[in-house]
């Protein structure tokens, strides 16, 4: 709290600051010689030279179109393939909407149509707590998970360079969380603020204690599919502080590689080990389809989609399964704080729906 609230006052005292209202954008490839052309075509309006002025005007605008186009499809080969610069510029080439866009009037259960901001976000709200929601707990043959089991309580060294490190690799795009302190700040200003947060880092491990202000979500609702007028269809990226982040990067260093070690991720999984990506699930899975070919055999492959997979877990269950894992006992008490409820908040066109608790 004294950390960000300091860091936050030095800001508001030196660098300056402006509110900017964001509208749509034209398109792109219009510039003078177009606005020209659209200027003339409409004073020739019931004029003997309207049909002239409408002929050269469309061929103004082809013409810096295509020129666009051409300038556009140079920066797309100079982009590394298939990065994500690469994707959204072709998207945008192609004519695909962005799922980014704003939110349209949503229709209630009531079959009301809901068209404020304010009201937008409170539906949202309400849509996205109900998808957390987790069903009756049912015991079965793999409720049972193991005895607890924990390591030596010993001396945790957080280092001051190793901070300073995560703070430096902090993307500057990140979206800033409800502390208002942006990743170009926590980055530029690395050498500076790494001591102080590791102290904040080595109260959080000696306590414990996940800190409740690192606990507040701002939530951002992307379309996903179907109606756009249906809030279902929509999810929610979750915006928090981008110390917090990065306070979960350095604790991080101190179990995730206990974890892989110990097999807790499974043999098969590959989006959350290091070094491992989808390109290497995709290369086994094509390896082991050929070779199974090759002896003469055939493949049936079944691909299905779990809905809500990351919407919700048991932090009572997942609590217990991480004492099970021989982890230190002071990470595994700041991971059980860590799992604690938290507050969100919808943001839909600068307004916020009422706070919400996030359990599980």
């Amino acid at each position: 709290l004294r950390f960000e609230d300091t860091v936050s006052k030095v800001l508001d005292e030196l660098v300056p600051k402006k509110h900017i209202t964001a509208t749509p954008k034209a398109h792109p490839w219009l510039n003078d010689r177009c606005r020209q052309a659209i200027d003339e075509k409409q004073s020739a309006v019931g004029t003997p030279q309207e049909l002239p002025a409408r002929d050269r005007c469309s061929q103004i605008l082809t013409e810096e179109h295509d020129k666009y186009i051409g300038r556009m499809r140079g920066k797309l080969s100079r982009l590394p393939r298939s990065s994500r610069g690469w994707w959204r510029l072709a998207n945008a080439l192609a004519g695909k909407r962005s799922k980014s866009s704003g939110i349209q009037p949503l229709r209630n259960s009531a079959g009301q149509w809901v068209r404020s901001s304010q009201g937008k976000a409170e539906l949202l709200a309400e849509t996205f707590a109900r998808k957390s929601t987790l069903p009756a707990e049912e015991v079965n043959d793999y409720t049972a998970v193991g005895e607890e089991d924990f390591a030596d309580d010993t001396f945790l060294p957080i280092r001051c360079r190793d901070v300073k490190k995560v703070l430096r690799k902090l993307k500057l795009d990140s979206a800033t969380g409800p502390d208002g302190l942006a990743t170009r700040v926590l980055k530029n200003c690395a050498d500076e603020l790494a001591y102080p947060l590791t102290l904040v880092i080595r109260a959080v491990v000696s306590n414990g204690r996940w800190p409740l202000r690192w606990r507040e979500h701002w939530i951002v609702p992307l379309y996903k599919k179907k109606s756009r007028a249906d809030p279902s269809n929509y999810r929610g990226v979750h915006l928090t502080a981008q110390v917090s982040k990065a306070a979960e990067r350095v604790v991080g260093a101190y179990f995730q590689r206990q974890l892989e070690r110990s097999g807790a991720y499974g043999d098969r999984q590959f989006a959350y080990s290091t070094g491992r990506g989808y390109g290497d699930a995709l290369a086994l899975s094509l390896l082991t389809w050929l070779l199974t070919l090759e002896h003469g055999q055939l493949v049936a492959l079944y691909c299905s989609d779990v809905s809500g997979a990351f919407d919700r877990v048991c932090a009572k269950r997942l609590g217990a399964k991480l004492a099970t894992l021989h982890l230190h006992p002071k990470i595994y008490r700041v991971l059980v704080s860590w799992l604690e409820p938290r507050t969100s908040q919808v943001v839909v066109g600068g307004e916020r729906s009422p706070a919400r608790t996030l359990c599980d």
